[in-house]
């Protein structure tokens, strides 16, 4: 038998299972595996992140903090321009930025897993951030 006179339901099985291959082949793993939800009209990069928002929220309309904003961004190296080479532009993206009744004071706030808490990344940043802006702002992980 000839390759290219397979019976029908042969070649409907070949082409089948070599599809299904090839969706989970092209199927992009996560770096750290985690859910992506949407809600709120965006997608969020954890169900912790999400579950943080919505107690923020609630925070809000009771009157605890104000100006919540989420995913505000934070300059930490400008622009560099050297021997014909430029280096873009360095941001920190907390999760959220919020000012504190109580405490009278803005707040930055990134919701982290241990895993990515101890993330080599992530700890330059955040040093870089605490040097910068420090003293404006408390720094929390959640």
């Amino acid at each position: 038998m000839s390759w290219d006179k397979l019976p029908a339901h042969l070649e409907k099985r070949i082409v089948c299972e070599i599809s299904t291959k090839d969706k989970i082949a092209n199927t992009k793993v996560r770096k750290y595996r985690n859910n992506k939800p949407v809600a709120y009209d965006r997608t969020w990069d954890s169900n912790k992140e999400l579950n943080r928002y919505e107690e923020l929220l609630l925070c809000v309309k009771s009157g605890d903090i104000k100006e919540l904003e989420v995913q505000p961004k934070f300059l930490l190296l400008d622009t560099l321009r050297m021997e014909g080479e430029t280096l873009c532009k360095r941001y920190y993206i907390a999760d959220f930025k919020y000012f504190c009744n109580s405490r009278n004071k803005h707040v930055v706030e990134d919701v982290k897993s241990v895993i990515t808490k101890n993330a080599p990344v992530y700890r330059l940043k955040r040093h870089m951030f605490l040097k910068l802006y420090g003293n404006g702002y408390l720094f929390l992980e959640t």
